[in-house]
């Protein structure tokens, strides 16, 4: 019995064919989850970023109510726990500074620090004239 040289090819195209779409289908799996892993790691520094916005708006609101405390010169540490969530850290502080036009400042200095992630923001308000 002879074989031709047709049926020798063959299964060699098919092996060639097989492995060629099995690396097409590998290479497309690692690069969407790569996508994904880049996707989660935004969404978690997208939840940081929240956190620091909603302790900078609950530290002026406080700073507002009670400006008494802050013109004192101290450094006022407020408590975070009721704002973050699990697993999630973190300082705020308030300072008075004086701006330039001799305007009464608040500074406010937030850092959050979650699964390795760190964020520091800062942010500035005047404080009420009734002070």
């Amino acid at each position: 019995m002879r074989c031709s040289a047709r049926t020798i090819r063959r299964p060699a195209y098919t092996l060639v064919v097989v492995i060629v779409a099995c690396f097409l289908v590998f290479t497309f799996a690692a690069v969407m989850s790569g996508l994904v892993a880049l996707e989660w790691k935004r969404d978690r520094q997208a939840a940081l970023e929240t956190c620091a916005c909603e302790a900078i708006a609950s530290a002026q609101t406080w700073s507002d109510r009670h400006a008494a405390e802050l013109l004192g010169g101290q450094a006022v540490t407020l408590p975070l726990e009721d704002l973050l969530p699990p697993a999630t850290t973190g300082t705020l502080a308030l300072h008075v500074m004086r701006s330039a036009t001799g305007e009464l400042l608040a500074r406010c200095e937030v850092t959050l620090e979650r699964a390795g992630r760190r964020l520091n923001r800062q942010a500035l308000w005047p404080l009420p004239r009734g002070g």
